[in-house]
């Protein structure tokens, strides 16, 4: 018997639950956080992305140039799957909303793009291109989830292995 009347097994038992419970997969308050920034950073690039921007300028005599975008604010826009995989490491029911709201985002710098292009008269077709790089910066942010919901996996299971050795050779 050990202190306070328990059996040394079963404070050991306690301490390991308690490990388990504590090792959860799922912290909610985290994830919404991590979610939560991601709105706000995604906000952030969409609002520098597309505010101060030259629009059509005459550079010399028939040359023009066209600035409907700030490609260095919207290539800031891939920084977000850090924050979607910080969101779904701290719960990967998470990942879906946030891998959503970053590449929702983008969508509408792409959008906005192709209408300027329009409206301004300058569009030729080829500027649809930018919903190809607001594709590919989804598919970065899917990729930046399963990241997260991996090493999520790998980690749980190898606290699993360490607290329960015997659970490693079943």
């Amino acid at each position: 018997m050990s202190r306070g009347g328990f059996p040394a097994t079963m404070g050991a038992m306690a301490m390991t639950s308690a490990a388990t419970v504590a090792s959860s997969p799922h912290d909610i308050k985290r994830a919404l956080v991590w979610t939560l920034v991601t709105v706000a950073g995604a906000c952030a690039v969409a609002y520098l992305a597309l505010a101060d921007v030259a629009g059509v300028t005459r550079v010399a005599g028939s040359t023009y140039e066209t600035e409907f975008v700030n490609g260095g604010w919207w290539n800031l826009g891939f920084a977000l799957a850090v924050t979607v995989f910080l969101a779904t490491r701290a719960s990967y029911w998470f990942a879906p909303a946030a891998v959503l709201i970053a590449t929702v985002a983008q969508l509408y710098i792409a959008d906005t793009v192709v209408e300027r292009y329009l409206e301004s008269g300058w569009g030729d077709g080829l500027e649809s291109l930018s919903y190809a790089w607001a594709i590919a910066m989804g598919v970065f942010f899917a990729l930046a989830a399963v990241g997260g919901v991996v090493v999520t996996h790998v980690r749980r299971r190898r606290e699993t292995q360490h607290n329960h050795p015997s659970a490693a050779t079943e």
